[in-house]
């Protein structure tokens, strides 16, 4: 039940923040940002990394989650409580996969790449989607 009224009122929010953005480049609203403190600003992308990186840590980590957890301090709680859960596959290729990004962003030779190619997206993307299918799908009975 939490999990469905969330996910209204996160689609609901999101449909609000697109048409807030949409109506902003209309009218060209872009300047209003000046009046927002860099601490407000630098706090708001702050939060909405945490909570977003806060969820990706069940598939990172291979843990399988509930649904049940809404607040990030009941997801940070799940994540603690069942990391006995945690799937070493997934966890190493998550893990692979971070190191490779963080190394491409050092290495700035390999960014023109062979033959003009950048390997940061397509590396990027080909790791990320290895961890979602290397951990084995489990049927319920």
């Amino acid at each position: 039940m939490k999990g469905e009224i969330s996910l209204q009122i996160m689609a609901a929010l999101l449909l609000l923040i697109g048409l807030f953005q949409l109506l902003s480049g209309v009218f060209k609203l872009g300047r209003v940002i000046q009046f927002a403190s860099v601490p407000v600003v630098v706090g708001y992308i702050l939060g909405s990394a945490f909570a977003i990186s806060s969820e990706q840590l069940y598939t990172f980590l291979g843990i399988e989650s509930n649904g049940e957890q809404v607040t990030l301090f009941e997801k940070m709680r799940y994540l603690v409580m069942h990391f006995q859960e945690l799937h070493p596959p997934t966890a190493l290729v998550g893990v692979l996969s971070l190191t490779i990004l963080l190394t491409l962003k050092k290495v700035k030779a390999l960014r023109s790449g062979l033959f003009g190619y950048d390997f940061d997206c397509d590396t990027a993307c080909v790791c990320l989607s290895l961890t979602r299918y290397s951990r084995p799908h489990r049927q319920n009975a």
